[in-house]
């Protein structure tokens, strides 16, 4: 691994904690590793086109994505084949982002915004039900996450590897600490 691409939830940004606990740890650990930590589009099309050419831009990369963000570091896996981390990621995010359709904020600007439903109908389009290579994507949740049910994923992932804490909440408390294991889980498959 020579590159790794986080990618934040739905109106989030790179400013979010994890993004930055990552952006903090890989420069301090390991700064030969190029990290790409974009403030991605609101809408999936627009939002997985920056993602694919980020993705293809740079060599050998890895994929860590938090909510809306594992959903399509699993798109993203599903068409490269990269190793992704995934962080109480959305499974279905066309079924509870449905509710958004209209104005909405973004978290850390208070930017307002407008999502549609093509945007709900182009994350639909998105979804995968099987892994390519399953033994190459880890699952993180906490079970009190209080956006998503934490057992769609665990029944999504059900392949690969997983780690579920008791607690927590949909932010996943204390996500730093994971970040050597996640560096060694990538580094297994370069």
């Amino acid at each position: 691994m020579s590159s790794v691409l986080y990618i934040h939830g739905f109106a989030s940004s790179s400013k979010s904690l994890k993004a930055q606990q990552t952006k903090h740890w890989f420069e301090q650990h390991h700064p030969e590793i190029k990290l790409m930590i974009p403030d991605l589009s609101v809408h999936p099309i627009k939002a997985y086109e920056q993602l694919t050419e980020l993705y293809q831009s740079a060599p050998n990369v890895a994929v860590m994505g938090s909510s809306l963000g594992g959903f399509y570091a699993t798109a993203l896996h599903q068409q490269f084949g990269c190793p992704a981390v995934l962080i109480n990621p959305g499974v279905r995010p066309a079924d509870r982002l449905v509710g958004y359709i209209g104005e909405n904020q973004f978290w850390h600007s208070g930017q307002s915004f407008t999502f549609t439903e093509d945007d709900v109908f182009a994350l639909r389009n998105l979804e995968v039900e099987t892994d390519r290579f399953p033994e190459r994507l880890w699952l993180m949740v906490q079970t009190h996450d209080e956006t998503l049910d934490f057992k769609q994923a665990t029944k999504r992932y059900c392949l690969s590897k997983n780690t579920i804490e008791f607690g927590g909440d949909h932010s996943f408390q204390n996500f730093d600490r994971f970040l050597p294991r996640i560096y060694d889980f990538f580094a297994s498959f370069a």
